[in-house]
């Protein structure tokens, strides 16, 4: 892509499949803890409450020791569960830090893209987990930096987790980077913020009705990676 020097990845739900890491998780979990047997009203009740933590993540109404506290003590709540969702969280947290679950055509497209840019990861997320999963998948290999929240301080969309990654890049401009992510509020936001070039991965294709919008729009990888060649 002219003028694009550096590309910035999302990690989870771009890269690696999370939903499908949370609905295997739940599945293992409900068992191992003799909890009842999972359904996808579990799932479903998941992705709503940790979309809307991570949002309030997102604007700063609380920190990721807080969602880590909360989030499945919230689950727990809605699904009448009787269990810690504290003792719980730290249980997913250990088997997510070894669950890598690729994206179909997330190794074709990094593959074609490796030798065109500077390939960066931009995540919001536990630094250590984050890190780990990327080598663990065998995808930290294609990446110059690894940009996550946790280290640098701040969560997308802030522009200050831009200004912060592009300063440790050097000698790159917000006009001569994109950011590729599944994130209308996160990614997609945080490259407008910033003045970066946005392509939201849309693999739901959901209906876009935040009002965020973004230069490009895929529904696969591999459509990505036909672009971008």
């Amino acid at each position: 892509m002219a003028n694009v020097k550096v590309i910035l990845v999302d990690i989870d739900n771009t890269l690696l499949d999370f939903d499908e890491a949370i609905r295997t998780s739940l599945q293992v979990g409900f068992k191992k803890f003799g909890l009842g047997e999972f359904t996808e009203e579990m799932f479903t009740v998941f992705n709503r409450i940790n979309t809307a933590m991570w949002q309030r993540l997102e604007k700063g109404e609380i920190d990721l020791a807080q969602l880590k506290k909360e989030r499945y003590a919230a689950v727990f709540k809605e699904l009448g569960v009787d269990f810690d969702g504290v003792e719980y969280e730290k249980w997913f947290r250990t088997y997510l830090y070894d669950c890598v679950i690729p994206v179909d055509g997330a190794f074709e497209l990094l593959e074609s893209l490796k030798s065109k840019y500077t390939l960066c990861t931009a995540s919001n997320g536990p630094y250590q987990q984050q890190i780990h999963r990327m080598e663990l998948s065998g995808m930290g290999k294609y990446f110059t930096h690894h940009f996550i929240s946790e280290d640098l301080g701040v969560q997308k969309p802030a522009k200050e987790f831009f200004d912060k990654a592009l300063a440790k890049i050097g000698d790159v401009k917000p006009e001569d980077c994109l950011i590729i992510g599944d994130s209308l509020t996160s990614d997609i936001k945080g490259g407008i913020n910033s003045g970066i070039k946005t392509l939201y991965f849309n693999k739901h294709g959901e209906t876009n009705t935040k009002g965020i919008i973004p230069d490009f729009e895929f529904g696969s990888l591999r459509e990505i990676k036909e672009f971008l060649e």
